[in-house]
């Protein structure tokens, strides 16, 4: 079998002896191929735990790409190709230590996930030549064998480094906490709390409204954030200044008295220093990162006599990853 390949003719055999590392090689990345197409069908079924949709998106699309490549690449060897063959045991190395990468991350999650893939690469590297004789370079006239590493050896490697260095730690910069969304930096809020004359002694309501935009959005938002906002005051006797009075709804982008499913940990953590706390659910799958407002009216629970105080805050929790407050405002009567 010959073929012209960069103004030369190269000679090759028809395809690995069966058995032969090669064709080990090629038989595995044909498998590889198929798995990342159906990982990508698995994903498009709900699932129980939120993930990044963008993450996911970037995820699919290195599975789909890897896929080609691998099916690309188990062709050429079959066909022989000195480039494919001279690249079958770098991927075979990528794809192991991609597995064990893969393997040991999920256990440290919890996650038992079994390394096939490895399993895979081991059996390939312990078939034997797959080829009796050698591609040579016949314009050259030497009879020599043609570079190992040709262009589209080192083409195919990389892009399969970055196709599996992608799935693999994608999520550093697609994933929720990563480099491409929005931090406690980018937030903006503004809490404001309408104390009136202190001389006219405590209100009988007090309005409270917390306001936020961003500096910045994050592509494909989804998912639910949350806000919170917090009280604390005791009149003479130690009893609650103010409790929950009422709320303006904001449309059902924001749904009051509920939270994200992310980021338990963080709400109880800011409601926690407060007496009193209500929360708001935001969804981003439905208003994104557009700016946005709660506003809610805490009523005096008794007639009380100053001087007293009450501290308000407000927080804003992103999907689990962080949380931002704003600073506090402290009305004194």
């Amino acid at each position: 079998m010959s073929w012209l390949e960069g103004g030369r003719v190269l000679l090759a055999t028809e395809g690995p002896e069966a058995g032969s590392l090669e064709d080990r090689a090629a038989r595995t990345f044909r498998v590889m191929a198929v798995v990342g197409v159906a990982g990508i069908i698995l994903s498009l079924l709900p699932d129980s735990f939120p993930n990044s949709a963008l993450l996911t998106v970037a995820f699919n699309w290195a599975a789909a790409l890897s896929s080609v490549l691998f099916f690309v690449e188990a062709r050429a060897i079959g066909e022989g190709r000195p480039w494919a063959i001279a690249a079958s045991r770098p991927l075979l190395i990528l794809l192991g230590a991609w597995s064990a990468y893969a393997a040991v991350e999920g256990f440290l999650g919890g996650v038992i996930r079994l390394p096939f893939e490895l399993v895979l690469v081991a059996w390939a590297f312990r078939g034997g030549p797959g080829f009796a004789g050698r591609a040579a370079d016949v314009s050259s006239g030497s009879g020599g064998r043609v570079s190992p590493f040709e262009r589209r050896s080192l083409a195919v490697i990389g892009a399969a480094a970055l196709l599996l260095g992608t799935m693999a730690f994608g999520y550093l910069v697609f994933g929720w906490g990563g480099l491409l969304d929005v931090d406690q930096e980018d937030l903006i809020g503004s809490l404001r709390v309408d104390c009136g004359d202190p001389a006219a002694g405590v209100p009988e309501h007090l309005s409270v409204a917390y306001d936020w935009s961003w500096s910045r959005a994050a592509p494909l938002p989804n998912e639910v954030d949350t806000v919170v906002l917090g009280w604390s005051g005791d009149d003479a006797e130690g009893r609650p200044l103010y409790v929950f009075g009422e709320k303006e709804e904001d449309g059902s982008a924001i749904r009051p008295g509920q939270r994200g499913k992310l980021g338990g940990e963080l709400v109880s953590e800011v409601r926690a220093m407060s007496n009193g706390g209500f929360q708001w659910a935001v969804d981003l799958n439905r208003r994104g990162y557009q700016p946005g407002g709660v506003t809610l009216v805490l009523m005096r629970a008794r007639e009380v006599t100053g001087p007293v105080s009450l501290t308000v805050k407000a927080a804003y929790v992103h999907l689990g990853q962080w949380h931002a407050e704003t600073a506090p405002v402290t009305c004194t009567w």
